[in-house]
C-alpha cells in the first residue's frame, strides 16, 4: 500500500495552482474546501462561506441537491455521454425544446457545449461555416477586445 502524505503537504507538492507565480510554486497549498450544502461551502477549518460565484458558475442551483445527484446517477447509468456532433439523446432533445420555447422569434435551435470557451469556439465555427455555405469564404475577420474574457 502506498503511504499517503497529509492533504496539505500532498496539495503543496502535487496540485498546480493556476494563479501562482512559478517562483513560489509549491511553497504553499491553496485553501481546501471539505464539504458544501445549499449556497455554502465549508473549508478545512470549519468556516462556513457563501459561494458567491457558484463554483465559478457551475453550481447555480446549490450544493448537495439530492434530486439532481439522483438524476445524474440515473442518466450516467443509462447513457453518460453522446457527442453532439454525431448523435442526439432524449434529455438533450427535451432540454433544447424547453429552451427554444423560452427564446424569442426564430431563436429555436440549441447547441450544447461544456463551457464558455467551447461555446465561443463553437459559435465562431458556426459563423465561419455559414459564411462558407453562403459563398462568403473570405469573410473570416472577427473583432475582439484585447484581454476580453471568453471563458476558461
Amino acid at each position: 500500500m502506498i503511504k499517503q502524505a497529509p492533504l496539505a503537504e500532498a496539495a503543496r507538492r502535487h496540485l498546480l495552482d493556476p494563479a501562482a507565480s512559478l517562483k513560489t510554486l509549491g511553497q504553499k497549498a491553496l485553501p481546501r474546501l471539505d464539504r458544501a450544502e445549499g449556497i455554502y461551502v465549508v473549508d478545512e477549518n470549519g468556516h462556513r462561506l457563501i459561494d458567491g460565484p457558484a463554483g465559478m458558475w457551475c453550481t447555480q442551483v446549490g450544493y448537495n441537491r439530492r434530486e439532481i445527484a439522483v438524476a445524474m446517477a440515473e442518466q450516467a447509468m443509462n447513457l453518460s455521454y453522446t457527442s453532439p456532433w454525431y448523435m442526439g439523446n432524449a434529455p438533450s432533445i427535451r432540454l433544447a425544446e424547453k429552451i427554444a420555447s423560452l427564446t424569442p422569434s426564430d431563436l429555436n435551435r440549441v447547441f450544447f457545449t461544456t463551457g464558455g470557451s467551447t461555446a465561443v469556439d463553437t459559435a465562431l465555427r458556426f459563423v465561419e461555416f455559414r459564411n462558407n455555405v453562403r459563398g462568403l469564404k473570405d469573410k473570416k475577420g472577427i473583432i475582439v477586445q484585447v484581454d476580453g474574457y471568453h471563458g476558461s
